[in-house]
């Protein structure tokens, strides 16, 4: 596992990203990453410690946010690195030319999180307004290029129903995803969806 930066400049409720965005409102930039070259040369020495390592795993909360930094990034892993790897992604900075240079260089498989089937509730209770149409595109561009989806999903929030369940499995079949990942909700305290949580009864404050 890789980190190449830090910090989200998303807003997902149930993240705890939300509570460090606060605490560091005045700290500088909520977004930092290692230069392109700084990180590959992390990986290659990290390879000489790990030679045995056959995978590497970009462990950000999103990685393909920058088009140029992703483009220098994997001309340069491509040469100097050569291993397959996967990476979290968002949907609409994938398109047919980057799902294609991140394939060249060696990525397999987009790490992707629509949490829910049910709009509404990704937008309004998740803090995620994307569309299924938007992940089911994302996902159709990545197999047209080789590339697996991992995609990852939440149940048992506030107000969802079996049929919101039951749409969660459908987007994750209309995605065709190749792994599909399933998580409890269970946001950590000081986000607004523990806040939302605890006014609905289904946590006890902290």
């Amino acid at each position: 596992q890789v980190i190449s930066s830090r910090g989200c400049p998303l807003q997902c409720s149930f993240c705890l990203n939300n509570v460090v965005h606060a605490q560091l409102a005045d700290k500088g930039p909520i977004y930092r990453r290692k230069s392109a070259p700084a990180l590959i040369a992390e990986i290659v020495r990290l390879r000489r410690l790990l030679p045995q390592a056959d995978t590497v795993f970009f462990a950000d909360d999103l990685f393909a946010l920058d088009r140029d930094y992703v483009k220098e990034f994997c001309a340069g892993y491509r040469t100097a690195i050569g291993l397959p790897f996967m990476m979290d992604v968002f949907p609409f900075a994938i398109d047919d030319e980057l799902a294609g240079i991140l394939a060249a260089a060696g990525c397999r498989t987009l790490m992707v999180a629509p949490e829910t089937g049910n709009e509404q509730h990704r937008r309004s209770l998740l803090g995620k307004p994307i569309s299924n149409t938007a992940f089911i595109e994302m996902a159709r561009i990545a197999h047209r290029h080789g590339l697996t989806v991992y995609a990852t999903t939440m149940f048992i929030y506030p107000e969802q129903t079996v049929a919101d369940a039951e749409a969660t499995v459908a987007l994750l079949q209309a995605m065709h995803t190749d792994h599909p990942f399933k998580s409890y909700y269970l946001p950590y305290p000081g986000t607004p969806a523990f806040a939302h949580a605890v006014a609905h009864g289904c946590l006890s404050p902290a």
